[in-house]
């Protein structure tokens, strides 16, 4: 599964920090974005989320990178819709009517 990042990733970056008035804006955030727009990058699938990627860094493949949805222009080869997450232990797997860590029914959310 990859994501292709928006060519203007980072000034999409720093517009939504503006508008949605959030304080946790993040200078060097704004600088990966930067390096990464435009960018095809390969998605870690070992936690996956609805609006949300950890992408593996490509200068540094022992790094991931949490990316917003918002800044993603395209999903390649999208594996969520094969998925659900428990929302009472967090484990992703493969659709079921039963968590397969924590046993759980009733918790189970496609993630896609």
């Amino acid at each position: 599964m990859k994501v292709k990042i928006k060519e203007n990733a980072k000034s999409v970056y720093i517009n939504y920090m503006i508008i949605s008035c959030y304080s946790n804006y993040s200078d060097s955030y704004a600088k990966k974005m930067e390096r990464l727009s435009g960018k095809t990058l390969e998605v870690d699938i070992g936690c996956l989320f609805k609006n949300s990627f950890n992408i593996i860094d490509p200068e540094n493949p022992d790094k991931i990178i949490h990316l917003s949805e918002y800044l993603v222009k395209e999903v390649i080869d999208d594996i969520r819709y094969l998925k659900m997450k428990c929302n009472y232990c967090g484990m992703d797997q493969d659709k079921d009517i039963i968590c397969s860590r924590c046993k759980k029914t009733n918790f189970l959310e496609n993630i896609k």
